[in-house]
């Protein structure tokens, strides 16, 4: 199979099955340019996933032990000695190594396109990706008006620990959340230029630095791979409830998510606001609303 300038990556499993078809919807519905999608699984769960995808042209499904052999992203380690999690964040890196896309768009279960869009979205016209690279204003801000103060906390000592790792100082930068672009290059410099350096394998080095986000923006930084071209989030993201609720009792009649995003996330560890709506059909519902008030 050639490779792609540019390509959709999802990591799913069947327990994501439900928050994955509204994400394939929409694909479906606004991935104009038919980019490539590829779709990761475990081997245990292709069958679920084959009638799902089979009869959509732009679809590729993958197994993620294909990945993971494929790119010896484990080294002499096995998937069991790993957490699902981790190996999450293993899998979407390996896909990378394996030089399927020389550049990816990796987008989780839990998010959705609310939009149209197309590879200028993702890449400039050199052809480079862009980078989601900000210092997080958003989410920042929001916390400290609501005595939140953990949230910092948290989020600066995460990035400093990955800063050490290459030994940088300065700006603490996020690199998310999903959907990020990434450079398949950027993978292959820190496979050559680190893990064979160090002896180290891939799957050794998330277990110690576990931001799959955060490795991919400070090697980035490290080795100056190519231009970056920083952007905000592309998605509009709720980390916690008090988020959505405080969008929902805002003005929502000048509130125009589509013009800012290109989708939305809603973060599958967020629980429900009621026992009679999950999070994500409720605000699908809110942008019906939004939508026939124009």
């Amino acid at each position: 199979m050639p490779k792609h300038d540019i390509a959709l990556f999802c990591k799913s499993y069947a327990g994501d099955i439900k928050r994955f078809k509204k994400l394939l919807s929409s694909i479906e519905q606004y991935n104009t340019d038919r980019l490539p999608f590829f779709v990761s699984v475990p081997n245990a769960d292709l069958n679920v996933f084959r009638p799902l995808l089979s009869n959509i042209s732009f679809v590729i499904l993958l197994s993620d032990e294909d990945l993971l052999n494929e790119s010896n992203a484990l080294g002499n380690a096995k998937s069991s000695d790993y957490s699902g999690s981790l190996l999450q964040q293993i899998v979407k890196v390996a896909f990378g190594m394996i030089g399927k896309a020389s550049c990816y768009v990796v987008i989780d279960s839990d998010s959705f396109f609310i939009r149209p869009f197309s590879k200028g979205d993702f890449s400039m016209d050199d052809g480079f990706p862009i980078t989601v690279m900000h210092e997080c204003e958003d989410l920042l801000e929001f916390s400290e008006q609501n005595k939140m103060h953990f949230v910092k906390t948290n989020y600066q000592r995460e990035r400093k620990k990955l800063q050490r790792l290459f030994n940088r100082t300065g700006n603490i930068y996020d690199f998310g959340p999903t959907p990020v672009v990434w450079g398949s290059e950027v993978w292959e410099k820190l496979k050559d230029d680190y893990l064979r350096k160090n002896n180290i394998s891939l799957g050794a080095l998330i277990s110690k630095y576990p931001s799959e986000l955060l490795l991919y923006g400070e090697a980035l930084l490290e080795y100056k791979t190519f231009p970056i071209y920083a952007r905000k989030p592309l998605f509009k993201v709720f980390h916690y409830k008090e988020q959505f609720e405080a969008l929902e009792d805002a003005q929502r009649s000048s509130v125009n998510l589509a013009g800012k995003y290109l989708g939305i996330v809603m973060q599958s560890n967020w629980y429900k606001i009621n026992k009679k709506l999950s999070p994500t059909n409720r605000l699908y519902l809110f942008l019906k609303n939004m939508r026939r008030k124009k």
